[in-house]
């Protein structure tokens, strides 16, 4: 099998440029949405993981960092709100 080893590259082919721009958008009013509720750990985790995409295709193929993201949008900056508590 051949790889892409990028993320990117792998929706591009797959879902095109339509499917390419959803997912950016999705990424970036996930991005804005942390900085503005000032969620920072939210935020580099989500980046962290959008990073990550650049040199593998695991956030489509595998469960573990889909299972990451799918967390990191659920607890909607759980630990940033308990970091402004303290």
């Amino acid at each position: 099998k051949l790889s892409a080893h990028s993320g990117y590259i792998y929706i591009l082919s797959s879902y095109g440029i339509i499917g390419l721009s959803l997912f950016i958008l999705a990424s970036i009013s996930t991005i804005v949405h942390f900085l503005q509720k000032k969620y920072y750990y939210s935020f580099l985790l989500v980046v962290a993981l959008l990073f990550r995409e650049f040199f593998e295709v695991t956030l489509l193929h595998n469960s573990f960092p889909i299972a990451l993201y799918f967390w990191a949008f659920l607890s909607n900056g759980y630990l940033d709100k308990n970091k402004q508590l303290q």
